[in-house]
C-alpha cells in the first residue's frame, strides 16, 4: 500500500488471514525457480 493508511484492527485482521491460493502457489514456484537455478550451476540467464 504505497502511501496509504491502515488501522491496527485492519492489520491484525489480514495477519491473522490464511495465505491465499496465489500467496501458495507462488511458494511453489520459488522453490522450483531455485531448483533450477541449482541444476544449472548457479548461472543465471544465458
Amino acid at each position: 500500500m504505497a502511501g496509504g493508511f491502515i488501522t491496527s484492527r485492519g492489520y491484525r485482521l489480514v495477519k491473522k488471514r490464511p495465505p491465499s491460493s496465489r500467496a501458495l502457489r507462488g511458494e511453489v514456484l520459488v522453490g522450483e525457480v531455485r531448483r533450477v537455478f541449482e541444476e544449472n550451476y548457479r548461472v543465471y540467464g544465458a
